[in-house]
């Protein structure tokens, strides 16, 4: 299936390294060093049309021209598209609000390689946290001694947008059923819902099985122990202190998530045996190799 039918941003890296059977889409390898990102024209840039002062850069990457012999370019925000099992995740429309204030609540996913493809994962993980590391260097400030040590990707995305004059006319995209206890009422001059997480899944075509298309589907379907991708986005955040000093954080924003098998699935396929030939069969987390 080509990689253009998944991509939620305009350009992706993805992470290559799957087993053939995880190996969903065509890949290239991340850049895991300064020079290879370099290579693939990324640099840090100012975004002047936000409204969030501590939202200030963003990653961007400048692609070849489109026509031969043009002087033009695309500049566009880089994502990454990482494969793997979800530990956990809460894709709620109001994530974990009203649990935390309106501004740190998030939708999160923690994606690993389940129990075969630690090695595997570890190489996104390594891939991603290189280029966490070259908007630090960009920026030049030091990398935050908060990095972990297991083989786990947590990704969030802000449910809440804040309330400004620009976009204060804009009204709330939840839907019904998404707040069945009214919470987002009380806080609606502050902040509100203003866009919704991308969520789909793979879906066979009725005439040709062999034909995947993507689908969209309520959030809710993704579950532990699915294998999915998930683009991912870099939410620079720069603040100041009271002693006027700056810091900055990466954080790893989720911009889509694609259903690529569901976990009962998986474990039907490797519980199958065919005394004909020998297929390859689908590992997921628990599953003996």
């Amino acid at each position: 299936m080509p990689s253009s039918h998944i991509e939620a941003l305009d350009h992706t890296w993805v992470a290559a390294g799957w087993p053939t059977a995880f190996q969903f889409f065509n890949a290239i390898d991340i850049p895991i060093d300064e020079d290879a990102l370099a290579l693939h024209s990324a640099y840090v840039g100012r975004n002047r049309s936000t409204t969030d002062h501590t939202r200030s850069w963003y990653l961007l990457y400048r692609s070849p021209p489109v026509y031969p012999n043009s002087p033009s370019s695309l500049v566009c925000p880089v994502g990454i598209r990482v494969q793997g099992f979800v530990e956990y995740c809460n894709l709620k429309a109001l994530g974990d609000y009203p649990n935390k204030r309106p501004e740190a609540t998030l939708q999160h996913m923690v994606l690993s390689g389940g129990k075969d493809h630690a090695a595997t994962f570890r190489q996104y993980k390594q891939g991603v946290e290189g280029v966490v590391d070259y908007v630090y260097r960009m920026l030049d400030v030091d990398t935050p001694p908060s990095r972990t040590d297991n083989d786990t990707l947590f990704i969030g995305r802000r449910v809440f947008s804040k309330v400004t004059p620009g976009n204060r006319r804009k009204p709330s995209v939840l839907e019904a059923g998404d707040d069945p206890r009214d919470l987002c009422k009380a806080i609606d001059r502050d902040w509100r819902v203003l866009s919704k997480l991308s969520v789909g899944q793979l879906v066979e075509d009725e005439v040709d099985p062999s034909v995947q298309f993507r689908a969209p589907c309520e959030p809710r379907t993704v579950t532990q122990g699915d294998f999915v991708d998930v683009c991912i986005g870099f939410d620079i955040v720069e603040k100041r202190g009271k002693n006027r000093e700056t810091s900055v954080q990466v954080h790893l924003r989720m911009e889509h998530v694609l259903l690529l098998a569901a976990a009962a699935d998986i474990v039907q396929d490797a519980g199958k045996e065919d005394d004909d030939e020998e297929d390859e069969i689908i590992h997921g987390p628990g599953t003996i190799f």
